[in-house]
């Protein structure tokens, strides 16, 4: 898995700074946090992405399943301070 951590993707629903990154059942998961358009100020919105690849391309989308979140924060947490 690389290193993203630190790095910003853009979602339909914004743009998101990663802090800590996980793969579960093959996929990759990232906890982040959004951030403005200029990428100086965290807004205060945390999220967990999940990063699919659909014809050779990779697209990130924000996870949605409760159950989900639930389990993958157990994981990601661990590892920030924020």
């Amino acid at each position: 898995m690389e290193n993203r951590i630190n790095q910003v993707f853009q979602t339909e629903s914004g743009k998101y700074l990663v802090l800590n990154q996980a793969i579960y059942h093959g996929k990759t998961y990232f906890l982040a946090a959004g951030v403005n358009d200029n990428l100086t100020d965290i807004n205060g919105i945390l999220a967990v992405l999940q990063v699919e690849e659909e014809n050779g391309k990779e697209t990130v989308s924000v996870v949605k399943d409760q159950k989900l979140l639930t389990l993958l924060l157990k994981y990601l947490q661990k590892e920030v301070n924020v």
